[in-house]
């Protein structure tokens, strides 16, 4: 076994009506924040400039953070000693909280620590897997017969979804989640959804033992833990100039492999991939950076092997093993990398003399967004409104990274969509925006050449 409907702006329709299954959201962060040399030595985190610069602990991006539920949906206080949801605050998700880990099977209670199952997917296009008398079916069956939490749309997580509950600073042998959410987690492998491409009569995990993801056949006995919601497929919009934007993390990313542009494709160690990341200068914009393991993970197309990534975005791209900023707390002499061969991770020593390749990242977090959209108070039929906002997104530009909000609270913004503004006949268009949108707050062109702006969006420049 081997070790993530259209808002045109402009004319910004209103999707708030538009439901679909899934949302962007940013990747979460990996947790880590000790910085380390190739020697897995603990150092002070340098400074831009200095070795290693530019690894995982320099730049905190989506902080982990979650909410505790009720039976009912309603949030708890963080001290709560009751729960049996988690609400994943980066990412949306929500998901399940395990029982009664006393080392006895309950499979009349489906939230049963202990209880483990086979892979079965009777509606997989792929394999449908292994049926037995427990196996993940039945589980997830379970579970929406009860409406647990008030719902009926539990699944298993993708192998993107699992991967980001790693909490990559805690070393192996370990529980490698924060078990002040998520309690009674087994320190072993857990099924996704995922089939695992290369052979199809396998599933893909994630081993809560140290972090590390893998595939097992079907009929293996794992331990599950469901989740509700979920995450749009990447969305690339190719930027003609090197870069490639996913609107549905809030990412860009360096679209050929480090090499001379020729074909030729450089391998460096971590300490030289960092430096390289930190220097380049690509399509206009200079600060880019090595991936961290989660955001490497994000760029992995788990339906392809050969490679694991789509091509037609990122044709240059080798299948083998790339660099990511985050050093394997269990060895921290070792970093992680992702195989783009198939998709799974592993570590490898920082030092003698290993050489992986090298894709460099920017943004995905708030600060990398030029422009935010905030609901506001209604308009109302008020022309200055509309052009207000359209003024902005002309500003804006093309190639414009922006952020939606949601809706808005006593602390703020509660931001829900990324995108990129493009231009499409003089109107700006954010590809990204599905649903999640709780009111209409975008202006509409009507008949005549009108204009009716029915609600409220603000746009606010990059702080």
């Amino acid at each position: 076994m081997g070790k993530r409907a259209m808002m045109v702006w402009g004319v910004l329709w209103a999707v708030a009506f538009a439901v679909a299954p899934v949302l962007a959201a940013p990747v979460t962060d990996t947790g880590v924040t000790k910085c380390y040399d190739d020697a897995g030595n603990v150092i002070t985190c340098p400074s831009a400039g200095q070795r290693f610069y530019g690894q995982d602990a320099n730049y905190t991006i989506n902080p982990p953070s979650y909410t505790k539920l009720d039976s009912n949906g309603n949030a708890l206080a963080a001290s709560a000693a009751s729960w049996v949801m988690v609400r994943d605050n980066v990412t949306g998700l929500i998901w399940e909280v395990k029982k009664d880990k006393d080392g006895a099977q309950d499979y009349d209670n489906p939230h049963d620590a202990d209880n483990t199952y086979t892979w079965y997917d009777p509606d997989d296009p792929l394999d449908l897997g292994s049926p037995s008398d427990h196996d993940t079916k039945d589980f997830l069956d379970a579970l929406k017969d009860a409406w647990f939490g008030g719902f009926n749309d539990w699944r298993l997580p993708t192998i993107k979804e699992l991967v980001y509950l790693v909490d990559c600073s805690i070393p192996s042998p370990g529980l490698t989640i924060n078990t002040t959410y998520f309690p009674n987690t087994v320190s072993s492998d857990y099924w996704s959804s995922t089939t695992y491409a290369n052979v199809t009569s396998n599933a893909w995990n994630v081993g809560f033992d140290d972090g590390g993801d893998g595939w097992g056949n079907k009929s293996y006995i794992l331990y599950v833990r469901a989740v509700r919601g979920g995450q749009s497929p990447n969305t690339f919009v190719d930027n003609g100039n090197g870069t490639v934007t996913d609107t549905s993390t809030g990412l860009m990313w360096q679209q050929d492999t480090a090499g001379d542009g020729q074909g030729n494709y450089d391998r460096m160690t971590w300490e030289e991939a960092l430096a390289y990341c930190e220097s380049r200068t690509i399509g206009g914009h200079t600060d880019w950076r090595l991936p961290t393991i989660k955001e490497l993970h994000s760029l992995v197309d788990y339906s392809r092997y050969n490679p694991a990534i789509n091509t037609t975005y990122f044709p240059n791209t080798v299948s083998f093993d790339y660099w990511s900023s985050t050093t394997y707390a269990g060895n921290t002499y070792n970093a992680w990398y992702v195989y783009f061969y198939d998709g799974h991770d592993s570590w490898d020593s920082k030092s003698y003399n290993n050489y992986n390749y090298v894709r460099a990242v920017r943004g995905g977090e708030s600060g990398s967004f030029d422009y935010y959209v905030e609901p506001l108070g209604k308009c109302g039929e008020l022309t200055p409104c509309y052009s207000t906002i359209q003024g902005a997104l002309n500003a804006a530009g093309d190639g414009a990274m922006i952020k939606v909000a949601k809706t808005t609270s006593p602390e703020g913004p509660v931001w829900g969509k990324t995108g990129t503004v493009t231009i499409s006949g003089g109107w700006k268009e954010d590809f990204s925006a599905k649903d999640g949108m709780t009111s209409i707050y975008a202006p509409r062109v009507t008949g005549g050449g009108g204009v009716k702006v029915q609600p409220n969006v603000k746009i606010i420049p990059k702080p």
